[in-house]
């Protein structure tokens, strides 16, 4: 099944990113106990411009993590400048990631991430562990309550007293939600809020009028009533569209 993938269509500077990289990537293979690199980020989703990092993780073994950690790494982590490109560099302990459960968007990370350096097949190793599972479906049930919630109640609510900017407040949190949970009915990891509207276009399944939909559940309009009571309009409409799908992937009709 086809992943969401990037549909920006400014200049893509990916090859001379990954020309970067393998120019560089023996800097980070020769140091201690470094066991893997992964490439990570919208690099990693295979798009990349002059505001993009690149972003990597450098895998260490125990002894040499606590030390790195400590303040003794011999390179510069974090956001860092080497050469003409700026570097994101995370470190982490391959035991300790094995062993703690990661939360959705750092497995939505991990999913697209480019093995770059794994002499020993433990970075494959982890992904395969970490990745085994996909999300299910069922797991949409807390944002599509918390979209309710902020739609219709909240929403309710800031109508009946007058605060207009104060509704489309609850509105921006209720399609936040509703985008969240269509990933979720996608079995798809929910992404990082940098890339959730833009990723969501390209799922597997969306409703139908999504692009245009995005537009209406986002949109304040003249922050009038009536902006707020469209708005409200939409969201419960594509709230519905997405419960529906879900009920009909989960408890199929059977004739």
């Amino acid at each position: 099944m086809s992943r969401p993938y990037v549909t920006v269509t400014s200049p893509n500077l990916l090859d001379s990113i990954l020309k970067e990289l393998h120019n560089r990537i023996q800097d980070f293979t020769a140091l201690d106990g470094v066991c893997g690199i992964t490439l990570n980020g919208g690099c990693s989703r295979g798009y990349a411009d002059e505001l993009s990092e690149i972003d990597l993780v450098l895998y260490l073994e125990a002894g040499q993590y606590e030390l790195w950690n400590n303040g003794c790494s011999p390179i510069s982590l974090g956001i860092t400048k080497r050469g003409e490109y700026l570097y994101d560099i995370k470190i982490s302990s391959l035991d300790e990631e094995l062993q703690k459960p990661w939360d959705s968007v750092a497995l939505w990370d991990l999913s697209y991430a480019r093995i770059l350096y794994d002499p020993s097949g433990q970075i494959a190793k982890l992904m395969r562990t970490k990745l085994a599972q996909r999300p299910e479906r069922l797991q949409a049930e807390g944002p599509m309550f918390n979209c309710w919630w902020h739609f219709r109640l909240a929403g309710d609510i800031w109508l009946h007293r007058g605060d207009i900017v104060q509704g489309h407040a609850m509105m921006n949190k209720a399609a936040t939600q509703l985008v969240e949970a269509l990933f979720s009915a996608n079995r798809e990891y929910v992404p990082h809020a940098k890339w959730l509207i833009h990723l969501s276009r390209t799922l597997p399944w969306t409703p139908a009028g999504w692009e245009t939909g995005l537009m209406q559940i986002m949109s304040t309009g003249d922050c009038s009533r009536e902006s707020l009571i469209t708005r409200q309009a939409a969201i419960e409409h594509y709230w519905s569209e997405v419960d529906a799908y879900i009920i009909s992937q989960e408890c199929p009709v059977t004739r």
